[in-house]
């Protein structure tokens, strides 16, 4: 795969029977005027290996197209579509960091993500974090938020971590189109680089 996530620090995790007992996630502050909302991530290069591609990819209009087409236009390649650009203080520093998520069109049913997290370092983005999510069941992409300064990752499947083998079977695979949980995991900014906090809370998925 592209990215390896680099986050220590692993914790034992919770597993948590009835989601409805659990204190619903606290969603920042809008701040319109941040900063980082300035930074186009629609159109921007991002820093990966991808496809024998040094240096990184460049997204435009919000899609990195495939390299190759069939001559009726179908992709022969996989290629990625900007899915959501989200911002919140992930860092506790009081200012907005961007959450920008990134999705694999594959031609097939696998639907993995990239995540990034970007602060903004003298007027300029700087990388936080990058890492690549499963696939749906396989810890798949839930959501990505800030809350209370700190960064949730929440994805599914039980006892899904980013570090960890994330298709790694977790007994409760009925079919990757239909996860029945998913892991939700905080992380507090230290020392230039995001930690795990606490346990990894294991909760239902209440499909719609």
């Amino acid at each position: 795969m592209l990215l390896r996530s680099d986050v220590s620090d692993i914790h034992p995790v919770t597993v948590i029977e009835d989601a409805r007992s659990i204190t619903p996630i606290a969603l920042p502050e809008s701040s319109p005027d941040s900063p980082i909302r300035r930074i186009d991530f629609a159109n921007f290069t991002y820093p990966s290996q991808f496809a024998g591609e040094a240096g990184g990819f460049a997204v435009r209009n919000g899609e990195l197209l495939p390299k190759r087409k069939t001559e009726t236009g179908q992709p022969l390649d996989t290629w990625l579509k900007l899915v959501s650009i989200s911002y919140g203080d992930v860092t506790g520093d009081g200012a907005e960091e961007a959450i920008i998520d990134l999705v694999w069109i594959t031609g097939g049913s696998a639907i993995p993500d990239l995540v990034y997290i970007y602060a903004l370092n003298k007027g300029k983005p700087k990388l936080l974090w990058a890492f690549e999510t499963g696939d749906r069941a396989d810890g798949g992409y839930r959501n990505v938020l800030a809350e209370n300064g700190r960064l949730v990752v929440e994805l599914c499947g039980k006892d899904k971590i980013i570090g960890r083998n994330l298709y790694e079977d977790d007994g409760t695979h009925t079919g990757a189109c239909c996860p029945t949980y998913f892991t939700r995991t905080r992380y507090k900014w230290a020392n230039n680089r995001f930690r795990r906090q606490g346990k990894s809370e294991v909760l239902p998925l209440e499909m719609r």
